[in-house]
């Protein structure tokens, strides 16, 4: 066996000492989070620079990720940089719930990693599937299923603490049943639902080397360390049965009656990177900090008692922005102690940021999240569970049942919901009248409207089919209002919404630069009276009072189809699960104060998700947001929305560039996102 080393790390400092010190510690090889190569994925020439050509440090590459277009993309990057820098083998983690995937649809994930295990062998990278708590292929049938249909061009990394955590207690017999196609282990304990240092868990170590050196194991033996102890604690991860190939920069970490140390006793080596060497001894030798509970990075607590929280939003410059920051800068003043760190994100780059992040042990403390992303990173384990804070707090029945939604999976709380919104109809009430028109409230008469608006110097009406959530978002009243829902994109209704769509654009009353804008482009359209009309949502009126003071303008409930419908969006604040999460349950608590509320909404224009704020009173255009807002509807699809929406989007855009029909491309989508569903 060759032993390996793999740990996420926490800044540069770390990531250079893991990088350049692992072999004086005994290890043969590297297998790198995501975080730790991403950033070189498009200059392989750079990283060798970097951290030279040494091929143990690119042993393999963990890549986690999905099956998405753009997940496709990011997996043949990582496949061409480990080509490029001589790296043995890309580990591949679906990120993807194995809720409702049958047989068939195993097989297809695995006839597509297939034809990526093709390419890597084409680059002499080797290819292996991460057995993965949670994921797709996790019991032994899925297994069989995957690798019976994989062609035999795919490994299987078998990670300990993740099959105990599946449930599997023969971890000897699971590896005796796959020998066959097993190519990489990592190896960690688990105990009581949490990974933990070598010899700090119930697993029986011992059993498990056992096995692999009875079955003739010889690839790599990765110590995966991901419990809560941090590097720079002394934590020396030893494997049984491997050896040296360097001396030890430090005596082996055990006591003088040769059993194993903890930092509990005081004797330790404070350094970096401590991450032990291999003895050739027939038990777990372990020395290691005592981790706390949960699964995000730790790290001591300050002496001086400050803190510095770590915020990520995606507001861009403008009223929302300016509220925010004006809080929180209120609240550093009066908690001297705290030191919050605003950074902001894309909204298309949000998710792929925390995702990277988490592989690299980089995340924030708290995120402003879309309402229907917060599921999947609660299954991830990166949201912390709130659960027991907010009924502490005792505040909840402050908010509508359906926000509190939002936030929740599976009977747990693992966040708290900012605003509420949803979509209404923006017009112009003197193109409107100038034309002797008056806003629509069918489709028919938006179809008419919409006609006779348009001309050389406006557009009739404008809505988002940019290619993200968004236009998923824009376009979901007019499927439901046609009858039809997203668990039924291949039925007549769904593409009766869908043609209705194309038919504005199609007749000229939408310009076809709608595939490119996102919701505040619409706005700025409508601000400078390029559109007559739009669909957008409550966050724009300050935006148009800012940029368009003299704009006359009124919002109108969206035109009905067969029923009514809205989108019901907004947005929640994730704490992520890690050494802050009570100071950053203090700040979100305080900005949760009723007033704290009043002020973020106001300057949104979004409307409160507590039902005993209300900064509105005298605004007739937030009131018609508020009636809307009784036939809005969740984006209630479960953890797996956001892969959802890529495939609904991918239909719209097919169908509004007139590369598909509305029947086929709905068809393709539905295919797709039925295993996606949630099951019930």
């Amino acid at each position: 066996m060759k032993i390996a080393f793999s740990k996420p790390t926490r800044d540069e400092e770390e990531l250079a000492t893991l990088l350049t010190g692992y072999r004086a510690e005994g290890y043969e090889g590297l297998q790198l989070k995501m975080g730790q190569f991403l950033p070189f994925v498009d200059d392989a020439e750079g990283f060798r620079s970097r951290w030279g050509d040494d091929p143990g440090t690119v042993s393999g590459l963990i890549f986690f990720d999905d099956l998405s277009d753009g997940g496709k993309e990011r997996l043949q990057a990582t496949i061409d940089f480990a080509g490029a820098v001589g790296a043995e083998r890309v580990i591949f983690c679906h990120n993807r719930d194995r809720e409702g995937v049958t047989p068939e649809v195993l097989r297809g994930f695995a006839g597509t990693l297939a034809d990526y295990a093709q390419r890597a062998g084409d680059r002499g990278v080797r290819f292996s599937l991460h057995h993965h708590y949670g994921q797709p292929v996790m019991l032994p049938d899925d297994v069989e299923e995957f690798f019976g249909a994989a062609d035999g061009r795919i490994g299987l990394t078998v990670d300990t603490a993740h099959l105990a955590k599946s449930g599997i207690e023969d971890i000897p017999g699971f590896l005796s049943r796959f020998a066959d196609i097993v190519d990489n282990i990592h190896l960690k304990d688990y105990a009581g639902g949490e990974w933990r240092l070598l010899g700090e868990g119930e697993l029986d170590l011992t059993g498990i080397l056992g096995q692999l050196r009875s079955q003739g194991f010889q690839d790599w033996l990765c110590v995966d360390e991901e419990s809560a102890a941090p590097c720079r604690s002394a934590c020396a991860s030893r494997a049984p049965g491997s050896t040296r190939t360097s001396e030890p920069s430090a005596p082996p970490l055990i006591n003088d009656e040769g059993e194993p140390m903890s930092l509990r006793s005081g004797r330790t080596r404070a350094r970096v990177l401590a991450l032990g060497a291999a003895a050739a001894v027939a038990a777990v030798l372990t020395a290691c900090s005592p981790g706390g509970a949960g699964g995000g990075a730790a790290s001591e607590a300050p002496k001086d008692g400050k803190v510095t929280l770590t915020w990520w939003d995606y507001y861009a410059p403008g009223a929302t922005e300016d509220a925010l920051l004006g809080l929180l800068d209120k609240y550093q003043k009066e908690n001297p102690n705290v030191t919050v760190e605003r950074q902001f994100i894309a909204y298309e780059d949000l998710k792929k940021n925390l995702l990277q992040s988490a592989g690299a042990a980089a995340l924030p403390d708290i995120v402003v999240i879309n309402g229907p992303d917060h599921a999947q990173f609660a299954e991830l384990g990166i949201a912390a569970d709130l659960t027991d804070k907010l009924k502490e707090w005792g505040e909840l029945d402050k908010y509508p049942k359906g926000v509190i939604q939002s936030s929740s999976l599976n009977g747990k709380n693992y966040g708290v919901p900012i605003t509420a919104n949803c979509l209404a109809l923006f017009y112009n009430k003197a193109l409107l009248a100038d034309a002797g028109l008056k806003p629509p409230t069918t489709w028919d008469e938006l179809e008419s409207t919409a006609k006779a608006l348009t001309t050389p110097d406006h557009y009739g009406f404008a809505y988002s089919a940019i290619n993200n959530q968004q236009a998923v978002f824009q376009w979901l009243p007019t499927l439901w209002q046609a009858g039809g829902d997203l668990t039924k994109l291949d039925s007549p209704q769904a593409a009766t919404a869908l043609e209705y769509w194309s038919g504005l654009m199609q007749d000229g009353s939408v310009s076809r630069e709608a595939l490119n804008w996102d919701q505040a482009a619409v706005a700025s359209e409508f601000a400078q009276g390029r559109a007559a009309m739009m669909i957008n949502g409550p966050w724009q009126l300050p935006f148009l009072a800012k940029e368009a003071p003299n704009l006359d303008y009124g919002v109108a409930l969206l035109p009905a189809g067969k029923e009514k419908a809205s989108a019901l969006g907004g947005e929640n604040y994730m704490i992520v699960d890690g050494p802050h999460t009570d100071a950053a349950w203090d700040l979100v608590k305080w900005m949760q104060k009723p007033e704290n509320v009043e002020a973020l909404a106001a300057g949104s224009g979004s409307l409160p998700t507590r039902t005993d704020v209300d900064p509105f009173t005298d605004d007739a255009n937030i009131a018609v947001f508020a009636d809307e807002l009784k036939v809005a509807r969740p984006r209630a699809y479960g953890a797996n929305y956001a892969e959802i929406a890529d495939q609904v989007v991918a239909a719209i855009q097919s169908v509004l560039t007139g590369s598909s029909d509305a029947k086929s491309a709905l068809g393709t989508a539905a295919t797709a996102v039925k295993p996606l569903l949630p099951k019930g």
